[in-house]
């Protein structure tokens, strides 16, 4: 639950409060080259399809297997974290609202 509040706070920190349609995209390409050597490989639908989760097209949660959502998740918010200073710089308070997050998805 943590990793996936956490993810779910970095990601629309850093893409705004609206998806843009072709954002997505350009941030794939960036993560596939930033993980090209990740082992197990990245799926860039996957790193898609989570970000897009992340905005409520909720159904790619269905398709992608729960250690490939953990492995991505994990991948990209490192690489957000890592490239974003604001973000970086307030990753306290991330840390702190995604626990908050991860205990309320717990408790419903």
């Amino acid at each position: 639950m943590f990793i996936g509040a956490l993810f779910a706070g970095v990601t629309t920190k850093y893409f705004g409060e609206r998806l843009d349609r072709d954002e997505p995209q350009k941030f794939v390409s960036g993560t596939m080259h930033d993980f090209r050597t990740a082992n197990p490989p990245l799926k860039a639908l996957s790193v898609e399809g989570l970000v897009r989760g992340a905005y409520g097209e909720d159904r790619f949660f269905d398709e992608i297997p729960a250690k490939e959502q953990m492995i991505t998740m994990c991948a990209v918010t490192r690489k957000i974290v890592d490239q974003t200073p604001e973000i970086r710089d307030s990753l306290d308070g991330f840390l702190a609202d995604a626990e908050t997050l991860g205990r309320s998805w717990m408790d419903s």
